[in-house]
C-alpha cells in the first residue's frame, strides 16, 4: 500500500504539530515554577521539614535562625555548571537582604571534596552560610535529584516555591522580595 503525496504531506505536517505541541509543554512545565515566583501566582504551601545543619564554618543552622525568616535553600555542587551562574545572583540577594530576614543556605551535594568546596567559596566571593546537604533532608523536600534546586520558605515555614534548574534573578528576586514584604 502506497500512500499519496498528499497523504504523506498531511502526515508530516501533523507529525510536526505534535513535535512543536510537545515542545510548548516542555517549555511551559520548565518555565511555570519560574513564572509562579516571579508573579507571585500559584506555587505551593506545604510545612517544611526540620531542617538543622552544620554550616561549612562549623555554626549550626536549625529552627531557632530559621523562625521568621525568608529561607532560600540551593542545592549545588561545585561542578554544576548552572548552580555556578546561579550563585553569584544568591550572594546578591543575600548581601541585599541578610539583614531584612532573608537566610540564604546553600546545601552543597559534593561536600565530600572540602577542597573543591572551599577554593568554589572562596574565588566566588561566597559569604552566605553553606552546609552540606543530608540525605535525610534531601529526602524529607521530596528528593533532590537534579541541579541546582532552589526552595523558597516563608516566615511560616511553608515552601512556596520549588525550582529546579537555573532560578532566573529577576523571578528569584521579585519572591523574595514579595515574602520579605509579606511579614
Amino acid at each position: 500500500m502506497s500512500l499519496t503525496r498528499n497523504t504523506r504531506r498531511a502526515l508530516l505536517r501533523w507529525g510536526q504539530r505534535i513535535v512543536w505541541l510537545a515542545l510548548l509543554i516542555w517549555i511551559g512545565l520548565r518555565l511555570a515554577p519560574q513564572v509562579s515566583a516571579w508573579t507571585g501566582i500559584g506555587g505551593s504551601a506545604e510545612p517544611a521539614p526540620p531542617i538543622a545543619v552544620s554550616t561549612w564554618s562549623g555554626s549550626s543552622v536549625g529552627e531557632e535562625e530559621m523562625r521568621g525568616r525568608v529561607v532560600l535553600l540551593s542545592f549545588w555542587a561545585t561542578w554544576c555548571l548552572p548552580c555556578r551562574v546561579e550563585m553569584p545572583a544568591l550572594q546578591k540577594l543575600h548581601e541585599q537582604h541578610a539583614e531584612d530576614g532573608l537566610l540564604v543556605l546553600g546545601m552543597v551535594t559534593d561536600g565530600h571534596d572540602a577542597d573543591a568546596v572551599n577554593r568554589f567559596l572562596e574565588e566566588h566571593d561566597i559569604t552566605f552560610p553553606i552546609a552540606r546537604a543530608p540525605a535525610d533532608l534531601r529526602t524529607a523536600l521530596g528528593g533532590i535529584d537534579r541541579l541546582p534546586t532552589t526552595i523558597l520558605i516563608d516566615r511560616r515555614g511553608m515552601i512556596r516555591h520549588r525550582v529546579v534548574g537555573l532560578f532566573a534573578p529577576p523571578a528569584i528576586g521579585a519572591a523574595v522580595r514579595r515574602f520579605l514584604n509579606n511579614s
